[in-house]
């Protein structure tokens, strides 16, 4: 140890120590060295406090950008004038220096008020308004006609469309380049004795005079035959729905010319059977009930025939014999014709399976048994 002495005290380091303490002791003013350390605090902890609603469910988020260590109870400074009203704007990013600048000016002036362009939208409002009652009108009072059917397969349909001036004035229907054009469509809802239904859709055109021009209460008829040609099954039973329109180009009512563009007419619907079914119109309840009980299958194709024949008080009969055929038909495919029938006279959303309408027929009848 003795050794080591004087390395210690010829030791820069330890001189200036020493220098630094005494000057310290010499000093005539105290230094403050801060409170004196006490025991180490525990740090805040605590269970995070829990609320029955958001708190800050409403408050704006927060602005990005802004640091934290400002005071928010510091009163907000204002200036008695803009202190950036002649600074440049900001350059944005990837600015080159000789580029023009944006620069401001005096606010744009408001647009006038233009009465003109108002009165015109007006007047247009007005002549739609007018465009769509007296399209309407005429809609209302126009119709396609047909003759009493039941028709059978193969005939052609004599069709009228008559179109009805109902307006206390004169109506004139104007052409559009290609001329007045007359759009017929019938829709065949064919329903298969066997099962299911569809659906076929045909369009046919026709054109007309360069215009139709109507006095009050005046009709103008025009005419066609449709050919009942379908190929399918030959035991079906067709409903066809005939509609038509007109196509125009305006209208003149009166001296007012008014954007009409069509006029549709009130449609109709005819019923079409295959070849034979007159022979059931005799008596199609007693028709009905002797194919429902034939083990015949050509009985099959008359079941929904000979139903679709039934009018008044027999639709209700015709029906529970529907129903009675089910619980013992004479065949599955009679089952079948039977199911077939029913939906046609009901319109029932109950399926194609004979127990569906088995259990239904239960249900209803257990429903309105009196208790």
């Amino acid at each position: 140890m003795r050794a080591a002495a004087p390395f210690l005290a010829s030791s820069p380091f330890v001189l200036a120590v020493a220098s630094l303490v005494l000057a310290t002791a010499c000093s005539s003013e105290p230094v403050d060295l801060g409170p004196e350390p006490g025991p180490p605090q525990a740090e805040v902890s605590g269970p995070t406090p829990v609320f029955s609603a958001d708190p800050l469910a409403f408050a704006p988020e927060a602005v990005p950008g802004v640091t934290d260590g400002q005071d928010p109870s510091a009163p907000p400074v204002f200036f008695s004038e803009d202190p950036l009203a002649g600074a440049p704007m900001a350059a944005l990013e990837g600015f080159e220096p000789g580029a023009s600048v944006m620069r401001e000016s005096n606010a744009p002036a408001e647009s006038e008020f233009d009465g003109d362009l108002i009165e015109r939208n007006s007047e247009l409002a007005l002549a739609v308004l007018r465009a769509r009652f007296l399209a309407e009108e005429m809609g209302r009072t126009s119709e396609v006609l047909i003759p009493e059917g039941p028709f059978t397969f193969g005939e052609l349909v004599p069709v009228r469309f008559r179109l009805r001036n109902p307006m206390g004035e004169t109506v004139e229907l104007l052409p559009p380049p290609e001329g007045l054009a007359l759009v017929l469509t019938w829709e065949a809802e064919r329903w298969l004795p066997i099962g299911g239904h569809d659906v076929l859709q045909r369009t046919r055109w026709y054109r007309l005079a360069d215009y139709v021009r109507l006095e009050s209460d005046e009709t103008y008829e025009t005419r066609t035959e449709i050919p009942l040609e379908i190929d399918g099954d030959p035991g079906a039973l067709w409903r066809v729905r005939v509609s038509a329109r007109l196509h125009c180009g305006g209208a003149l009512l009166g001296d007012r010319q008014l954007p009409v563009h069509r006029v549709d007419y009130r449609g109709s619907s005819l019923h079409a059977f295959p070849p034979g079914w007159r022979e059931l119109t005799v008596e199609p309840l007693a028709a009905l009930q002797k194919v429902l009980g034939s083990a015949d299958r050509a009985a099959d194709r008359h079941v929904l025939i000979a139903t679709a024949l039934l009018r008044g008080e027999d639709r209700y009969r015709g029906l529970n014999e529907l129903l009675d055929c089910l619980e013992q038909p004479a065949s599955r495919e009679r089952a079948l014709t039977a199911v077939s029938a029913l939906q046609w006279l009901t319109r029932l959303p109950l399926g194609d399976l004979p127990e569906n309408w088995i259990r239904w027929r239960h249900d209803s009848t257990v429903a309105s048994a009196p208790r």
